[in-house]
């Protein structure tokens, strides 16, 4: 019997080997950035329709939102950096 529900991650994901830590914290701030942008851009997009049109699109600004959260989150949670 197949399972329907994935487990869920068993951790914060971590920087790949050879990854440093500068280097992921600056990915997760650009996907942070490109998620502010598709939000800004599908609010507009949907400021404009109306009806369940406007609804669907609305309704992608929370789904986006939502990954920002988690993104934020990540970030929030990140190791502090080791001073130089």
């Amino acid at each position: 019997m197949k399972k329907i529900v994935p487990d869920p991650p068993a951790s914060t994901p971590t920087p790949a080997p050879g990854t440093s830590l500068i280097s992921f914290e600056d990915q997760l701030n650009h996907v942070s950035e490109l998620l502010g942008c598709a939000n800004a851009t599908a609010y507009e997009c949907g400021d404009n329709l109306c009806g369940e049109q406007r609804a669907l699109a609305m309704a992608t600004t929370h789904l986006i939102a939502q990954a920002q959260g988690v993104i934020d989150l990540m970030i929030d949670h990140l190791p502090p950096m080791p001073e130089r």
